[in-house]
C-alpha cells in the first residue's frame, strides 16, 4: 500500500480531464496491462495485485509500460479520460530498486543520494529517456546483513524493478546477485568484488574499475619511479587481492617487496607507522579506504613521517578529496589515482548541482573529505543509473513484471536486457564506460595519476586502461 500524490497530477496528453470530476465519483479505475487496481478518492490510497503505483516527483507513476486512467462516475457508464501517450509513442515508467546498508539511524548515504539524484537529473532532462519515467524503490540494510539483503531484493522483485543497483560490501551483494541470477533481473554494482575464474554471475555489471586493471597500474607506477624496495600496507585480507598483480612482481622484476597489515579493530596505525620508521621504509603503497588514508596522513605527519624523504601511493580513488592543505609545504611526496572527470566542464556543472544537493546530507566530519566534493562511490553510482537507461532507451518493448523469489520464474525479457547493459556505452562523470560483455567488469577506462605539490593535488600523468597499460 502506497500513498499516492492527488489524482489530478498525472502527466496527461492533449486528452486531459476536468479535475471536478473527482467530485463526482464512487472510484476510479487504474488498468495496467490487464490488471485492475481499485481506489477510493477520499483515501487516496491505491492497493493493487501485481502492480504497484509510487509516488515520485508529485506524480503517479507504475511499474507497467502502458497505462490508462479509467474514471468510473456513480452513473458506472465508463469513460476513458486519459492515457498517457506521445506522438510518438505510450508514456513509459520504469522502477529502479536500491539497496544500501547504512548505520542504524544514521544519515542518506553519498551513494543513495547519488542514486536519487540521478533518476531525478534523468527525469528533469528528458533527453535520455524522453518517453520515460523513472522511479525508483530505494530500502536500507544493517552492514554485512546478507539475510536482510535478499528479504528487500525479493519485495523490490515483486514490484516489477527493471534493475536493482547495490547494496556495496560482499556478504549482502552476493547474497542479492544469487537471487537476481535466478530470477534474470540485472544487478548493478559500484564496489570493488572479488570475481572467482569460474564467476557464473550472469545477470552482473560492475562500474568499478576491474582491479587487476588498478593493480598493474600501480605496477607500471612504481617502474615509472624506478622504485626497487616497496612496502605495501593493506586494511584486510582482500587487498592483497586487489594487489595481486604487484604482490607478483619480485619474480618477475628486480623488486623487494615488504607486506604490512593495518591494525584491525583501531585507527591508530601510530606502531605499525613507527616500524616502518625505524626501517626506514620510504616508499609505501597503501591501500585501504579514504577515511583511513586521512587518518594515516595526519598520524604520519605527527611522527614526522611528511618529508621529502616519504613517497606514498594510495590505492583509494578518492584521494583528489581529501583535505591535503597541512601537508602541502611539507614536501612528501604524495601519489594517487583519479577516475572521476573533473577537469570536463559538464562533469564539473553536475558536481556542482551534486554539492548543493548534498548539503542535505553532509560527509561526516572525520570522513576526512572536503565539502562540496563528489566520492568515486557516489559517481559511479550516478554513472550506473545512466548505463542502465541507455539500455531501457534502446528497449522500447521492454515490459516489467512483478516477481516472486519463491516461484523461480524469471523474467522473460531479463536475458535480453542484461544483454543491452553490456552492450551500453556511456561517457559519464568517471569517463568512458563500457564492459566485458562475458563478465560484466569494466576493464576499458581512463585513470588520472595525481601528485601533491605546492598548489595542491594536480593531475600529472594520465594511464590508458585497456588489457595493455601504458603511462601516458
Amino acid at each position: 500500500m502506497f500513498r499516492v500524490a492527488p489524482w489530478n497530477v498525472l502527466p496527461l496528453n492533449s486528452t486531459g480531464y476536468k479535475t471536478s470530476l473527482a467530485k463526482e465519483l464512487i472510484y476510479y479505475k487504474i488498468v495496467i496491462g490487464g490488471i485492475t487496481a481499485n481506489c477510493l478518492p477520499q483515501s487516496n490510497q491505491i492497493a493493487m495485485e501485481g502492480a504497484t503505483f509510487l509516488h515520485s516527483s508529485g506524480l503517479y507513476q507504475a511499474q507497467a509500460v502502458a497505462f490508462a486512467v479509467v474514471i468510473i462516475p456513480k452513473s458506472h457508464d465508463i469513460y476513458k479520460v486519459a492515457s498517457l501517450g506521445t506522438d510518438i509513442g505510450l508514456w513509459q515508467v520504469k522502477i529502479y530498486g536500491g539497496i544500501f546498508e547504512c548505520v542504524e539511524s544514521g544519515p542518506m548515504g553519498a551513494e543513495e543520494l547519488a542514486f536519487r539524484f540521478a533518476v531525478n537529473t534523468i527525469n528533469r532532462n528528458r533527453t535520455l529517456l524522453p518517453n520515460t519515467t523513472l522511479t525508483y524503490d530505494t530500502q536500507k540494510i544493517n552492514l554485512y546483513d546478507s539475510f536482510e539483503a535478499s528479504k528487500k531484493a525479493c519485495d523490490q522483485l515483486s514490484l516489477g524493478v527493471a534493475a536493482i543497483f547495490g547494496p556495496s560490501h560482499s556478504s549482502s551483494a552476493n547474497a542479492v546477485q544469487s537471487i537476481c541470477n535466478a530470477l534474470g533481473v540485472p544487478h548493478i554494482q559500484t564496489r570493488w568484488k572479488h570475481q572467482v575464474s569460474d564467476n557464473k554471475d550472469s545477470f552482473y555489471v560492475s562500474l568499478y574499475p576491474d582491479f587487476s586493471s588498478l593493480s598493474r597500474a600501480i605496477l607500471d607506477l612504481v617502474q615509472f619511479f624506478k622504485w626497487k624496495t616497496v612496502t605495501v600496507v593493506y586494511d584486510d585480507s582482500t587487498g592483497l587481492i586487489r594487489l595481486q598483480e604487484l604482490i607478483k612482481a619480485p619474480s618477475r622484476y628486480n623488486l623487494r617487496l615488504k607486506i604490512r597489515q593495518l591494525p584491525a579493530d583501531t585507527k591508530d596505525a601510530k606502531p605499525l607507522l613507527k616500524e616502518m620508521k625505524r626501517g626506514k621504509e620510504f616508499h609505501v603503497i597503501f591501500d585501504c579506504s579514504h577515511e583511513m588514508a586521512a587518518g594515516i596522513l595526519k598520524q604520519a605527519l605527527a611522527m614526522g613521517m611528511m618529508t621529502e624523504y616519504y613517497h606514498y601511493i594510495f590505492t583509494t580513488l578518492d584521494l583528489f578529496a581529501l583535505d591535503v592543505e597541512p601537508y602541502r609545504y611539507s614536501g612528501v611526496n604524495m601519489t594517487g589515482f583519479r577516475i572521476l572527470n573533473t577537469e570536463n566542464s559538464q562533469v564539473a556543472s553536475i558536481i556542482e548541482k551534486w554539492s548543493m544537493e548534498r548539503l542535505q546530507a553532509p560527509p561526516k566530519p572525520d570522513s576526512g573529505l572536503l565539502d562540496g566534493f563528489m566520492t568515486t562511490d557516489a559517481a559511479l553510482m550516478y554513472d550506473a543509473v545512466h548505463v542502465v537507461s541507455v539500455a531501457v532507451q534502446q528497449f522500447p518493448q521492454m515490459t516489467v513484471s512483478s516477481l516472486q523469489c519463491n516461484r523461480h520464474k524469471p523474467w522473460r525479457f531479463g536475458t535480453r536486457f542484461m544483454s543491452l547493459i553490456k552492450e551500453a556505452h556511456w561517457e559519464g562523470l568517471t569517463g568512458r564506460i563500457t564492459f566485458n560483455k562475458t563478465n560484466g567488469l569494466r576493464t576499458d577506462f581512463d585513470l588520472d595519476v595525481i601528485s601533491l605539490k605546492e598548489e595542491g593535488l594536480e593531475k600529472v600523468l594520465e594511464m590508458f586502461i585497456l588489457f595493455a597499460w601504458r603511462i601516458m
